[in-house]
């Protein structure tokens, strides 16, 4: 999928992250031509954000291609409302928690998570920065997560606690992973990043701010795509 991390100028990407927030944040036109690219070269899904620029972007693009493919969508901390608008208004396939909330572990509030998911007819899925620590934890105490959004990079960069642990838990996990930040913010080639992370996860999100790179990523993804793990529950 094409993830959304240059389009919110997420303060990962350093001194590129306010000038990704001018050029896709307060100009949601630009995401709408790459959804659009992305969509035309056969893949047909994006992780988005419940904000108005991107999931309207998103809408924008349904617009265009006459086709409203599948979205996965992180509900961010603060006032859900707005975002649970725009993600019943798109065909959402799944919602993973942000992983602020996903870390703190609260139990309670997580099961309520997957209970409200539920109820507005979308998988129950979270997100996590903290995957080594994070996700057995989950496996234990929440029966009714499907999916893990999960940093995954050869680096190890922004996976915590370490590479190590985070490695070990996604491959002992019977649930499914979708990989991010697999290219550590643009440090890594996809050249070397997937054939590290595919093997390992269901699927991934790539944050891509050009048409160029997703024909890139689509190259190298086609390329390494008989490696990928996909189904978990079968091993």
């Amino acid at each position: 999928m094409i993830g959304c991390s240059p389009f919110c100028g997420s303060r990962q990407f350093g001194d590129k992250a306010p000038l990704y927030f001018e050029r896709f944040f307060n100009h949601p036109e630009n995401i709408t031509r790459l959804l659009v690219h992305f969509c035309k070269k056969g893949y047909k899904g994006a992780h988005l954000l419940p904000y108005p620029p991107i999931a309207g972007a998103g809408w924008q693009a349904y617009q265009i291609l006459g086709e409203n493919f599948p979205v996965i969508f992180t509900l961010m901390p603060g006032d859900e409302k707005i975002q649970w608008e725009w993600i019943k208004k798109l065909n959402t396939v799944a919602v993973f928690l942000h992983a602020f909330e996903t870390d703190k572990l609260n139990i309670k509030d997580l099961k309520e998570f997957c209970r409200l998911c539920r109820h507005n007819g979308v998988t129950p899925g979270v997100s996590t920065h903290n995957p080594g620590v994070t996700i057995p934890r989950l496996d234990e105490e929440v029966k009714d997560i499907v999916a893990y959004l999960a940093p995954l990079n050869p680096t190890g960069a922004h996976v915590h606690p370490s590479l190590e642990s985070a490695v070990k838990a996604i491959k002992e996990t019977p649930r499914r992973v979708i990989g991010m930040k697999i290219l550590s913010c643009g440090e890594v080639p996809p050249s070397v990043a997937f054939p590290f992370a595919l093997p390992l996860v269901n699927g991934i999100t790539v944050g891509i701010t050009e048409e160029w790179e997703i024909d890139e990523n689509c190259k190298y993804f086609e390329k390494n795509l008989q490696v990928m793990a996909r189904d978990r529950l079968s091993r």
